[in-house]
């Protein structure tokens, strides 16, 4: 009872105070925004590079996009572009087979994503900058000779009907 009778006695406290003088001594500063100039540079016809560097941050961000998603799959199986996908993320390279690309990564603090969409395959790295000639060679290693062994597609398609199964229960 006296636990009540203490609480209902604080809350009438707050309504003694005028309205605004919780906030009367803070400071609003005027707000500065710069919108970041992005450089563009065309490499090739199919390839374009947009960077903006940053002394604040040591963090670089690649997003690499690889047309030929579920819409360009035709009459082949719809979980064809999530299985290359797979592979690439889980396959690794000739030279740096499955964990051994994975491995070579965590060691340079290097993270990697990879996702089939619908019109396109995204491949997304951050890194440290001070890395990038060798996180480059990496991802140039795995584009150009990714490990498309019997493994490799096995252990894709495995994850792929993992994830059908999980996305359509069985009514048991």
């Amino acid at each position: 009872m006296k636990i009540y009778l203490l609480i209902l006695l604080s809350s009438f406290v707050p309504l003694s105070a005028n309205p605004g003088d919780f906030v009367k001594d803070v400071i609003i500063r005027d707000f500065d925004v710069k919108i970041p100039s992005i450089k563009k540079e065309i490499i090739s016809n199919n390839l374009d590079l947009f960077q903006m560097k940053s002394d604040y941050f040591p963090i670089a961000e690649i997003e690499i996009h690889l047309y030929g998603g579920e819409s360009s799959v035709g009459k082949h199986s719809m979980e064809l572009p999530a299985v290359l996908a797979n592979v690439l993320r889980f396959g690794g390279s000739k030279k740096y087979p499955e964990e051994k690309f994975l491995h070579k990564l965590e060691f340079y603090g290097a993270q990697m994503a990879v996702e089939a969409e619908y019109r396109k395959i995204k491949l997304q790295v951050s890194f440290l900058t001070k890395d990038t000639d060798q996180i480059l060679e990496l991802i140039e290693d795995l584009i150009l000779n990714p490990n498309l062994s019997e493994i490799s597609i096995d252990n894709a398609k495995k994850k792929i009907a993992e994830q059908i199964k999980r996305r359509f229960p069985q009514n048991t």
